[in-house]
C-alpha cells in the first residue's frame, strides 16, 4: 500500500509543479479581426482602376497590387448574385465571384484585400465590374466570375466591423461617381399605382423594376431579385428614407436594396405636384377619341384636348 501512495504522491506532485509552468496570459485575439501585411506601396485605389476602364471594352488590370476596400453589399439578402460590392473612399466595383453563401465570409463591414494580377474590368450595361478572365457564352463576351478555387487566394480577408455610411443624395444628382456606392435618399415614396404589389415575383422568381420618387415627381427604378428573401413583401404605402446601392442599366438609374430593413418608408406621403393642371372639362376618353377613327385612314384629331390612360405595356421586355 506504502508503493501505492507513494505513486499518488509523485503524480499530485508533478500535476503541481506543471501547472506552476503554464502561463496563464492569454493573447487576446484582435476584436475586430486583422489586416495581412501588405505593403502600403502594393495597394491601389478603386479610382485607380476605373482609370484603366473604357466602357463597352474588356480590359486586364495586369497589376501585381491590391485594391483595398470594404464591403458594402454581400449575398446574405439573395438580391446580389454571385457578387460583391466594395467600396473604398474615391469610389465603388461590384466584383463577379463564382460562389454562394459569400457573406458567410465576406460580410458587410469587412475590409478585404483584392489580388489584380488576374483580374479584368469591364461593365454591365453601364456598371463598372472587375471579374476573371472575358468568354464567350453564346456569342457574347462576358465578363468572367473568379472560380470559387480561386477566391480564397484572390480575395484576401481583413478586418470587419467598418462603418460606410451611407452618401446623402437626392434622385436628380446621382451620377457616375455614386455608381457602386451606398447612398440614402430622404422623402421618398413607392409611386401610388404599385402600393399594392410586392417587391418582386418571389412564386415565379421573377425579379421586377418597381418605381420610386420624391415629392418634387423625380423617379428611379428599384430593381429587386425573385431569389431574395424580401420579394414577396408588399411595396410600402409611406415615405420616408432609403438605403441602397445605386447602378445603372443602360440610361435607367437603378436602386439596389441590400437590406430591407433599410427601407424606412412609415411617414405620411407627399402629393406629387407635375406642375400640369388640366380641366377636367379638356380630357376625353379612348371611346371618344375613336369616334373619329376612319379604317385605313389617317385622320387628323384637330382637338385641343388630353387623351387620360393608364399605361398597361412598356418595352421593358423588349417585345
Amino acid at each position: 500500500m506504502s508503493r501505492i501512495y507513494l505513486f499518488i504522491g509523485l503524480i499530485i506532485g508533478l500535476g503541481l509543479t506543471l501547472s506552476s509552468c503554464v502561463d496563464r496570459e492569454f493573447d487576446e485575439p484582435p476584436l475586430n479581426g486583422e489586416d495581412p501585411a501588405i505593403d502600403a506601396s502594393e495597394i491601389i485605389t478603386v479610382a485607380d482602376i476605373l482609370e484603366i476602364w473604357e466602357p463597352g471594352q474588356f480590359v486586364e488590370i495586369g497589376m501585381e497590387k491590391y485594391l483595398e476596400a470594404i464591403v458594402v453589399a454581400d449575398d446574405r439578402s439573395g438580391n446580389f448574385f454571385r457578387s460583391l460590392v466594395v467600396q473604398d473612399e474615391t469610389g465603388g466595383l461590384t466584383v463577379l465571384l463564382d460562389d454562394v453563401e459569400l457573406w458567410n465570409k465576406y460580410f458587410v463591414g469587412k475590409k478585404i484585400y483584392i489580388d489584380l494580377t488576374q483580374l479584368w474590368i469591364s461593365d454591365y450595361n453601364g456598371l463598372p465590374q472587375i471579374g476573371f478572365t472575358p468568354f464567350d457564352d453564346e456569342g457574347f463576351m462576358t465578363l468572367g466570375r473568379v472560380p470559387a478555387v480561386l477566391i480564397n487566394e484572390i480575395v484576401i480577408s481583413g478586418s470587419f466591423n467598418h462603418v460606410v455610411e451611407p452618401s446623402v443624395r437626392s434622385i436628380d444628382d446621382l451620377s457616375g461617381s455614386d455608381l457602386n456606392t451606398l447612398i440614402k435618399l430622404d422623402d421618398v415614396q413607392f409611386v401610388s399605382g404599385i402600393i399594392d404589389e410586392t417587391y418582386a415575383d418571389a412564386v415565379n422568381l421573377i425579379s421586377l423594376n418597381q418605381v420610386l420618387e420624391d415629392c418634387s415627381g423625380n423617379k428611379i427604378i428599384v430593381r429587386t431579385s425573385g431569389y431574395s428573401d424580401f420579394a414577396s413583401l408588399d411595396i410600402p404605402d409611406g415615405k420616408g428614407s432609403l438605403v441602397a446601392i445605386y447602378s445603372v442599366f443602360g440610361s435607367d438609374k437603378q436602386l439596389l436594396i441590400r437590406d430591407v430593413n433599410e427601407v424606412m418608408l412609415s411617414g405620411d406621403r407627399c402629393n406629387i405636384n407635375t406642375g400640369v393642371e388640366i380641366d377636367p372639362e379638356d380630357i376625353i376618353s379612348v371611346s371618344e377619341m375613336m369616334q373619329n377613327y376612319s379604317p385605313g385612314v389617317e385622320v387628323p384629331l384637330n382637338m385641343d384636348k388630353y387623351l387620360e390612360a393608364k399605361v398597361i405595356s412598356d418595352d421593358e421586355a423588349g417585345n
